[in-house]
């Protein structure tokens, strides 16, 4: 039987890895002085991720938000700086932390976008417009191709089709075309801006909806959009405009592709529902509908009043309910649309109080809860959730073990020196690439045997001798290099050299004789211990060879006894120490371990 036990002892520090960071991030863009920013899933944590302004892009828009295309790369717009200080499209590698500018607003095409955001369209191109420039300075619908880089200019907008369009054109879903809605806040038949279809297959504009001129001789259907409209689940397009309606703060709108029919669904009043709306809708994972208003709103967040509010729709029961109230301690004068993060919690942007320049707010849905979670720097526009992209880190560490390694990961284990490589996640949940330099120590744990004794070949170490036949229960006092088996068995040792520990294979011990008929339990032996001799007695001893030696098997005495059935065996000069004396008669063997004392 063969039997291997493992003591490992770790030398070196043991390295604790915190476990996967957040998976998503939330990421923005602040207009003053102008940079790029991003928190953490829980909207905390704010970090400055690039200056825009240092590089020609000062100032984005004052609702200009960030997006994120199929190439995990985010593109966004300026409305100043560029070469021609008329604003610029901009590309941000997050993984290579490049910021790059593609597009430069010379007037002809496209000017100053303020309120607008990019989009990304089935065809995998980036389409946006600018609220001035073009042929008309009425501002341009445009395109942007990713794989040729190229800038095309689609529409020239002015007063007939609406002009200064807002927020970003929204992609509806249709098999056969693409086909864009988007409004404009000013132009149209009433100069109170327009909703429009642009069919981006046949080149086609249709102006679907004129916005009402001014309060009060028109209230019927809303007034100037600052934001963008969505389609909803049931397949209809909702959107908002900051002002007009029956109360002159502004409406939330349902138009109908399909039957071409536009319903004004709701008049924001004040405290009861907030009022002048400055962004888009979202329909969150409960179905409702869901924005926030400039202003009004009660005080249920500290403050004034008057600051802002959250509001929900539901499109099922046409019911549109004040859901929270911003104040000074949250935030105040929120511009621009909220986001529903993968966790069911909302986030939005507000242009002043809170950190006295505005900041982020979380808004819980199940809880009607709101509070402020990041100060930042005049944000007011949307925020968008990306994946964390994860930047690879490296390290390379000095280690030293007794037997074997496990690597960091623990998915290797290593029992031989050398140059390893191993991957972790880091803080950010990123790989952490390490280059590991291992020294493995060994133990050496051959034994030597010569019939009844075990001889340890490790040197200048400490010794623990096991008896594998009985669970490997260490063995009271045997712990030299040298062990002499007093009976048949299997035996193994513990070798211990500085801090490595290991145990050899377990060794057959059979040379003793069948002792037939009680043999060697007839012979006597005393005293033991002893200080000057040592007796042996019985008539077996006769004709027996008895052998003396000590730990190490060196034999100190050795002698025939032909006829006497007793013998004195001479200890008086032998030195302090664990002897053994060997009785052997034919295939006969007695063995005993005797202790001499001073």
């Amino acid at each position: 039987m063969k039997t291997k036990l493992f003591f490992t002892v770790m030398l070196a520090t043991l390295l604790t890895f915190n476990g996967f960071a957040q998976e998503k991030e939330l990421w923005g863009l602040a207009p003053t002085p102008g940079y790029i920013y991003k928190l953490n899933q829980n909207g905390e944590n704010k970090e400055i991720v690039y200056n825009i302004s240092g590089v020609g892009g000062y100032g984005p828009g004052s609702g200009g938000s960030l997006l994120q295309a199929d190439n995990k790369k985010l593109y966004g717009m300026t409305k100043a700086a560029g070469t021609n200080n008329m604003g610029t499209v901009f590309e941000y590698d997050v993984a290579q932390q490049q910021y790059t500018i593609l597009v430069d607003f010379d007037g002809t095409n496209g000017k100053k976008p303020e309120t607008n955001n990019l989009i990304q369209a089935s065809s995998g191109k980036l389409y946006g417009m600018t609220p001035e420039g073009g042929d008309y300075d009425g501002g341009v619908i445009f395109e942007y191709d990713l794989v040729t880089n190229t800038f095309t200019k689609l529409i020239d907008l002015h007063d007939t089709l609406g002009k200064a369009p807002t927020g970003d054109l929204y992609q509806v879903d249709n098999t056969d075309s693409i086909i864009f809605y988007g409004m404009t806040k000013e132009g149209g038949k009433n100069n109170g801006g327009v909703l429009f279809k642009y069919n981006l297959t046949d080149s086609s504009y249709r102006v679907v909806k004129n916005f009402d001129g001014y309060y009060p001789y028109h209230k019927e259907f809303g007034r100037h959009p600052y934001g963008s409209v969505m389609q909803a689940e049931n397949g209809k397009i909702y959107g908002l405009t900051r002002e007009g309606g029956t109360h002159d703060n502004g409406v939330l709108f349902e138009y109908d592709p399909g039957s071409m029919i536009f319903i004004k669904k709701f008049d924001f009043t004040s405290n009861e529902t907030g009022k002048r709306p400055k962004g888009s809708l979202i329909q969150a994972a409960d179905g409702k509908l869901y924005g926030v208003t400039q202003y009004g709103g009660g005080n249920f967040a500290g403050g004034g009043g008057n600051a802002g509010a959250v509001f929900s729709y539901d499109i099922t029961n046409d019911t549109l309910i004040l859901r929270a109230s911003l104040g000074d301690g949250v935030g105040t004068y929120p511009l621009g649309s909220l986001v529903q993060a993968t966790s069911g919690k909302m986030f939005g942007t507000t242009y002043m109080g809170a950190c006295s320049s505005g900041g982020v707010f979380c808004f819980d849905p199940e809880t009607d809860t709101i509070y402020r979670t990041a100060c930042n720097g005049y944000p007011n526009g949307n925020l968008i959730e990306i994946d964390a992209i994860c930047i690879e880190t490296y390290d390379t560490i000095t280690e030293e073990a007794c037997i074997s390694y496990t690597s960091p990961s623990g998915n290797y284990v290593w029992t031989e020196s050398g140059v390893y490589t191993d991957t972790v996640p880091n803080a950010d949940g990123c790989d952490s690439i390490i280059t590991i330099n291992l020294t493995v120590n060994t133990v050496d744990v051959s034994v030597t045997q010569e019939e009844l004794t075990l001889t340890a070949n490790a040197e200048d170490a400490q010794y623990q001798w096991l008896d594998c036949d009985n669970n490997f229960e260490p063995m009271a006092g045997d712990t030299n290099r040298v062990f002499t088996a007093t009976s048949n068995g299997h035996f193994a040792v513990i070798v211990t050299q500085g801090s490595c520990i290991d145990t050899s294979d377990c060794y057959t011990v059979d040379t003793y004789g069948i002792d037939e008929n009680g043999w060697g339990s007839r012979i006597k032996l005393y005293p033991n211990p002893t200080r000057e001799k040592v007796v042996l007695s019985g008539a077996e001893i006769k004709n027996s060879r008895v052998t003396v030696f000590n730990t190490l098997g060196i034999v100190v005495f050795e002698q025939i006894n032909t006829a006497a059935s007793e013998m004195v065996l001479p200890f008086n000069d032998l030195p302090e120490g664990v002897y053994f004396v060997k009785v052997k008669k034919d295939d006969r063997q007695k063995i005993f371990k005797v202790i001499r004392n001073l």
